[in-house]
């Protein structure tokens, strides 16, 4: 009986010490930007997106998405996109350096536009 009850207060002595421990973790993360926020930090009045298509062998596909209407703030971070089916997986997706207030960016692989459902779009 001794035995166990000195196992469990090591069990829980350590347990302590390993919350204690994450607890003094210092977690530093730059500016991400995601969704329908309206406190971006680069950005605080949006953007627009529209699609980049292409018409082959009777099927329109998606072949990239075009962001505009960047800030200029937000120069010099990745602007990432993602294309995603109506169950919301992702199906598609490209990134690129922001440089300008509009930004192209490929996606891969190449979807029929019928399958996209969403777009995602973050600059992080």
């Amino acid at each position: 009986m001794t035995r166990l009850f000195v196992s469990l207060a090591l069990v829980l002595a350590l347990a302590v010490a390993a919350f204690g421990a994450a607890a003094a973790l210092n977690v530093n993360a730059g500016d991400l930007q995601a969704g329908a926020v309206t406190d971006l930090e680069c950005d605080t009045d949006g953007v627009t997106v529209d699609f980049t298509t292409n018409f082959q062998n009777g099927d329109i596909y998606v072949t990239g998405v075009t962001v505009s209407g960047i800030h200029e703030d937000c120069f010099n971070q990745t602007l990432t996109v993602w294309l995603t089916d109506s169950a919301g997986s992702p199906i598609a997706d490209g990134s690129t350096t922001i440089d300008s207030n509009s930004e192209e960016v490929g996606t891969y692989p190449h979807v029929k536009a019928s399958q996209v459902y969403d777009v995602h779009v973050l600059i992080s």
